[in-house]
């Protein structure tokens, strides 16, 4: 949860919806990216000399790598949600 919130003193929505926008650029990138790895450094080719357990090898690798990016754009997506409910925020409590 973010506590801010646009203000004549402060930052507009317009502001918050930048932010946010930049926040989804974040999130297709990191899939871009992710994408990149597993063609192009977790794939099968590249265990081929690692021995009998490379098959073991490659799964934990492409299971780690799975996960950490799934993580990260998970955490941008928190952030972008949190600015996204912050902007309809008006500060005054209810």
């Amino acid at each position: 949860m973010i506590s801010a919130c646009p203000n004549i003193n402060g930052n507009t929505r317009r502001d918050f919806a930048d932010a946010y926008r930049a926040l989804n650029d974040a999130i297709h990138a990191i899939q871009r990216a992710s994408s990149e790895v597993f063609a192009n450094v977790a794939d099968g080719r590249n265990y081929q000399t690692l021995g009998p357990d490379r098959n073991d090898l490659h799964a934990a690798d492409r299971a780690r790598l799975r996960a950490d990016f799934a993580k990260a754009a998970e955490l941008l997506e928190g952030i972008a949600n949190d600015i996204a409910d912050a902007a309809n925020n008006t500060g005054v409590a209810a």
